[in-house]
């Protein structure tokens, strides 16, 4: 990636590596969307990309020129970037600048530091900037440890709630691939603590109704009750899964009373989407 100026001022040219991709149904109230009760209100500091650029082209507001971020290919042509490879880039930096602030800290200052930063977007998330909350939570994840001592802690107060947190800001942006994604790595935690968890399953299966895919929810939503039958889960719980299986049972019998007549079917992979489900919910990105 690079950023030139316009032609009326002199060109300058900034090369940066291309940026790695960074890794809604409404909610029932009487389950938390979100996994910590911490209140922290500062948000923590960056300086990404995009902040470069504005701060380079409000100096530059007084001699007519101007900076934008472009991509170099292969062939050395420069293109301008997408705001996804910005938006990209950001992160990528925001990643960086948070695995350096851990850096040297002990397992349990990185437990804190990610506690903290979960808090963080916990008040983002209330106040509905889900885009921002994410980032913060993806941030999250530069406390977890590899370190076979710790794996046990690590997954089961970082890794784990972090992406629980990250799949629900994924379903309130209507991002269904995502929160798939974010749910199936919990899932694959190496601990286990994924497994078998009733809001790994639940959001999963909300995602799967908001992409179309009705036999996956449902199996989702049935695992579910295994879940709550196996580790005594909560009436709000309970409540809050039947609430979701029968909307995914509505949507199912509407889809076959349509199907007849042109309509979509069971299954929104195989063919249009259902209402109230946008098709840019079924993408992965």
């Amino acid at each position: 990636m690079s950023t030139s100026s316009t032609p009326s001022s002199p060109s300058k040219t900034f090369q940066t590596s291309d940026p790695p991709s960074p890794s809604s149904l409404s909610t029932s109230p009487t389950l938390p969307d979100v996994d910590d009760e911490e209140d922290v209100l500062e948000a923590p500091a960056f300086y990404t990309p995009s902040m470069m650029i504005g701060s380079m082209n409000d100096t530059m507001k007084g001699v007519g020129g101007s900076v934008e971020l472009k991509r170099k290919l292969d062939d050395g042509t420069l293109i301008s970037s997408t705001e996804k490879e910005r938006e990209a880039a950001d992160m990528s930096a925001k990643m960086r600048q948070s695995a350096e602030e851990v850096k040297g800290m002990t397992f349990g200052e990185k437990v804190e530091w990610s506690g903290v930063r979960r808090g963080v977007g916990n008040e983002l998330y209330k106040r509905g900037e889900y885009k921002e909350a994410m980032d913060v939570y993806m941030t999250a994840l530069c406390g977890i440890s590899n370190e076979e001592g710790d794996r046990v802690e690590s997954e089961r107060d970082v890794s784990l709630p972090v992406l629980l947190n990250l799949a629900q800001c994924a379903i309130k942006l209507r991002m269904a691939g995502k929160a798939i994604q974010f749910c199936d790595h919990a899932t694959k935690l190496s601990t286990g603590v994924g497994e078998g968890n009733f809001k790994v399953l639940y959001r999963r299966g909300k995602a799967r109704v908001m992409r179309g895919d009705f036999e996956g929810a449902r199996k989702d939503f049935e695992d579910c009750r295994d879940a709550c039958d196996k580790k005594g889960a909560g009436e709000g719980e309970r409540k809050a899964l039947e609430v979701e299986v029968e909307k995914l049972e509505r949507l199912v019998r509407k889809g076959r009373k349509d199907e007849g007549n042109g309509g979509w079917p069971t299954s929104a992979a195989d063919g249009p989407v259902p209402p109230n489900t946008s098709r840019d919910s079924r993408s992965t990105a």
